[in-house]
């Protein structure tokens, strides 16, 4: 074993795992503001137009205009994970090493982040209808979104080094030699 291969990550930042420049992250924080830039205004803007009062003043029940957007809201999202998602299972599949596990693998983390977009869509909806005002929800998500996509994940590897140290290179070396034997 050589030592100095893992030279960059004994000197790196704790938080180093938390990276923001792989791709799929990226993605994903892109995907986030995206949601939120369709969802803060979904009930705010119509209650502040005055449109809102005119669509309740027709008799629709409050459930069905909120379905709607909820399902206006999922076809735009759908519109761009589909793709996407295909193009991310088309070269899994053609990865020499996928298999039915692999496949399943990467069906299984796409519908964990369709979950987490989904639950993230609806909160933005949320948020716009409890919202006194446009820019009040718009503050509130993008709190939220900056707490959760950037302060959480560097924060977790910090607490995670603390509650958890991390061996020494000699105690490292020792491991993986007593394991070998």
């Amino acid at each position: 074993m050589n030592p100095t291969f893992f030279a960059y990550a004994q000197t790196a930042a704790k938080t180093a795992s938390a990276d923001l420049g792989k791709t799929p992250v990226i993605v994903m924080v892109c995907y986030i503001l995206m949601l939120i830039g369709l969802g803060f205004t979904a009930w705010s803007a119509e209650r502040e137009r005055g449109t809102l009062r005119q669509v309740m003043s027709y008799g629709v029940p409050v459930g069905r205009l909120l379905g709607g957007k909820v399902l206006g809201q999922t076809g735009a999202l759908l519109m761009l994970i589909v793709p996407a998602s295909a193009i991310g299972l088309l070269g899994v599949s053609l990865l020499p090493s996928s298999g039915d596990a692999s496949m399943a693998r990467a069906a299984a983390m796409l519908a964990g982040y369709g979950l987490y977009m989904a639950v993230y869509m609806l909160g933005a909806i949320w948020v716009s209808a409890v919202a006194r005002s446009s820019r009040g929800a718009l503050v509130i998500l993008l709190g939220f979104w900056g707490v959760t996509s950037l302060l959480v994940p560097r924060l977790a590897g910090d607490i995670v080094y603390l509650a958890v140290p991390m061996p020494t290179a000699e105690t490292f070396a020792a491991d993986v030699q007593q394991s070998m034997d």
